[in-house]
Parts: C-alpha cells; sequence; structure tokens
C-alpha cells in the first residue's frame, strides 16, 4: 500500500448534536480519537485533526491544523487538508469526517487503494446506495489549487466544487453503509455514548 495521510475534519457546528461531536464519547473513547485510530490502523503515517477546539484536540493528543476557511463546510477542511499535506510532502491524504459512527480500517484500506489503482483520478470515494460519500474519500493533493479556487468564488457544496474542477473521480464499491455512517443527533449514536 502507498504511503499516505489522514486528516478528520472537526470544524462543525454540531447545532443538531448539541456538544461538540469530536469529543463526545461511545464505549469510553471520544469520537474523533476512533477515527484517528481507525485511520492509523489502515496505515496513515500521519493525522492531523483540522477545526474544532485547539486545545480540547492537543489535550487529547492530537496533531491540530487551524481550518484556514472556517465556516465554510466541509470544502474549507478538505481544502485546509490538502494544504497541509501537501506542504509535508504527503501526495495522498484520506479525509474523514469526525462524527463517523463506526469507523473502519479496511474500508479506508479500499479507498487508499482504489485511488492508487486509478492515477488519472484526484480522488476516490465510496458509492453507498447510489451516493458518493465525500466526506470518506482519498484525495491527491493536486485536488487542491481547483477546489481552492471553487471555494474563492463562493462554492460550498464538495461534490460541485469537484464538478466545477473537473477532477477525476475513482468510485468505490463494496465499502459497507455502516462504515460511512455518521451521527447529526445523541439518538444515531450507540447506546453508551455520552457527552464530555
Amino acid at each position: 500500500m502507498s504511503s499516505f495521510g489522514g486528516a478528520v475534519l472537526a470544524g462543525g457546528t454540531s447545532r443538531r448534536m448539541g456538544v461538540d461531536k469530536a469529543t463526545v464519547r461511545v464505549g469510553g473513547q471520544t469520537m474523533v480519537s476512533r477515527v484517528v485510530d481507525a485511520l492509523a490502523a489502515a496505515g496513515a503515517a500521519r493525522t492531523v485533526v483540522v477545526g474544532g477546539d485547539r486545545r480540547a484536540m492537543t489535550a487529547l493528543g492530537m496533531d491540530h491544523v487551524a481550518d484556514t476557511w472556517p465556516g465554510t463546510g466541509p470544502l474549507g477542511g478538505i481544502v485546509t487538508a490538502l494544504a497541509d499535506a501537501a506542504a509535508a510532502g504527503v501526495d495522498l491524504v484520506v479525509v474523514l469526517a469526525c462524527d463517523l459512527v463506526a469507523p473502519d480500517p479496511t474500508s479506508i484500506e479500499r479507498v487508499v487503494l482504489a485511488l492508487v489503482d486509478a492515477p488519472a483520478a484526484a480522488l476516490a470515494v465510496p458509492e453507498v446506495a447510489g451516493r458518493r460519500q465525500w466526506l470518506h474519500g482519498a484525495w491527491r493533493t493536486r485536488a487542491q489549487a481547483g477546489l481552492e479556487s471553487a471555494l474563492a468564488s463562493g462554492e460550498r457544496a464538495v461534490h460541485r466544487a469537484v464538478e466545477d474542477c473537473g477532477l477525476v473521480v475513482a468510485a468505490v464499491s463494496g465499502v459497507p453503509a455502516s462504515a460511512v455512517a455518521d451521527a447529526d443527533t445523541m439518538d444515531e449514536l450507540p447506546p453508551d455514548a455520552r457527552s464530555g
């Protein structure tokens, strides 16, 4: 498997959750830690947390990167992650949401391998139930410039930015729905989840 980096987006407002999603505990572990651990288990050489509460993330031992496009949704976080990876000399980075209910190293590996096997593609994303899962993607850092241009022009939707840039997407099949499921409310988390 090719070397790759990881990035976990933690800059959302968590309005529907009512508390910071990244620090909600599931099975005694924070959600963000579960995602970082899954990336490490899949082989990520280095993982950063993009956005969110720097103090809380560093207290958890995370390598934190401030979102350079705060308030612009996941697209801003992806652009920040790609810029950080490029600065670190990493060509390929897996960008995941911090609120994955059951982060799965095998599914992460599958997405990375799909991108490695498609050299013309700028990103690889799972297709689950006919929908592309943009916050479970592997990206080549060369996608940064186009995405940043779309973002600067006012685009906020990841899929439209990708289309506007003409980026080639490798669709990944065989990723289970459970691996990409996220939680917007406490009711969507396992019974042992708790805030704080």
